[in-house]
C-alpha cells in the first residue's frame, strides 16, 4: 500500500506601516511640506488578502507601527493591506471601534496595499502612506490623510484609557475627503457631495456618533491639524460618556 501526505508551507509577513506626517509653521500656521517626517500607523488593522480578496490572516500594529502576519500554504500572490480602523474588544480591557470614510464615496473605509507578491518563507513588507505632495501642489494620492486622522483617535483614546482603562467607546466613524468644501452641510446629500460646512461632531440614532473633517486642498486641509481633530473627538468623548 501507498500513502501519502500534506506538507503545509509557513509563511511569515512582517515590516512596519507608516504615514507622512506635515508639521505647521510655528509662524504662520501653514503646513511645512519641507518638516514632513513618518510616524507610525498605530493600533491598527493589518490584512493579508489574496487574489480574490479573501482575508488569509489579520493582526494589528504595534504602538511603533510594527505587524507580523504567519499564514500556511501561500502559494499565490498576496498584499499586505493596512485599514484606517482601530478596533478592540471588551475581553481584554476597554473597547473602542474607529474608523475613517470617505464620505464621498459611499463611506468606503480607506486602506493602504503593498504590491502583489508571492511571499517566500519569510517576507519583509514595510508599507508607507504619502502625503501627496508634489512640491508646490498635491500631485499624488494622498493616502496618508486618513491614516493622520487615525493618529489622533488613537493618541487621545490611549489618553483616556490611562486613568480608565476599562472604558468602553461608542462606535465612532470619522468621516474625511480630499472634496470636503466649507459649503453646505445640511443635509445628508450636502455630505455624501462633501459639502459639510465645516469640521465638526454629530451624533444621530441612524448613522451613530460621527465626524466630519474638512480635506479640500490648501485652506482646507484638516488632516494635519492635530488640534481640530482632537477638538471634535473631545465632543464625542463628552457626548456619550461625560457631560458639559
Amino acid at each position: 500500500w501507498a500513502s501519502s501526505s500534506v506538507i503545509s508551507r509557513l509563511a511569515t509577513i512582517s515590516g512596519t506601516a507608516e504615514y507622512e506626517s506635515v508639521p505647521n509653521n510655528p509662524s504662520t500656521g501653514a503646513l511645512n511640506y519641507s518638516a514632513a517626517t513618518f510616524r507610525p500607523i498605530r493600533q491598527a488593522t493589518v490584512q493579508l488578502i489574496n487574489g480574490a480578496g479573501a482575508v488569509l490572516g489579520s493582526t494589528v500594529t504595534s504602538d511603533s507601527g510594527a505587524y507580523s502576519l504567519t499564514v500556511a500554504n501561500p502559494n499565490a500572490a498576496v498584499r499586505v493591506r493596512v485599514r484606517a480602523e482601530s478596533a478592540r474588544s471588551a475581553t481584554s480591557g476597554g473597547a473602542w471601534d474607529v474608523r475613517v470614510l470617505d464620505n464621498t464615496s459611499q463611506n468606503a473605509l480607506y486602506v493602504l496595499d503593498s504590491a502583489a507578491f508571492t511571499p517566500a518563507a519569510t517576507e519583509s513588507r514595510n508599507l508607507r502612506a504619502a502625503s501627496g505632495w508634489g512640491g508646490s501642489s498635491y500631485t499624488g494620492a494622498r493616502t496618508a490623510a486618513p491614516f493622520a486622522v487615525l493618529d489622533v483617535a488613537v493618541s487621545t483614546t490611549q489618553q483616556v484609557l490611562s486613568v480608565s482603562p476599562n472604558q468602553n467607546f461608542p462606535a465612532l466613524r470619522m468621516h474625511w475627503s480630499a472634496n470636503n468644501l466649507p459649503a453646505g452641510g445640511e443635509t445628508e446629500e450636502d455630505l455624501a457631495h462633501g459639502q459639510i460646512g465645516t469640521s465638526f461632531y454629530i451624533f444621530d440614532s441612524t448613522n451613530g456618533h460621527r465626524l466630519f473633517l474638512l480635506g479640500a486642498a490648501d485652506p482646507h486641509t484638516a488632516e494635519y491639524d492635530r488640534h481640530v481633530v482632537a477638538h471634535e473627538w473631545g465632543h464625542y468623548l463628552q457626548d456619550p460618556l461625560s457631560r458639559n
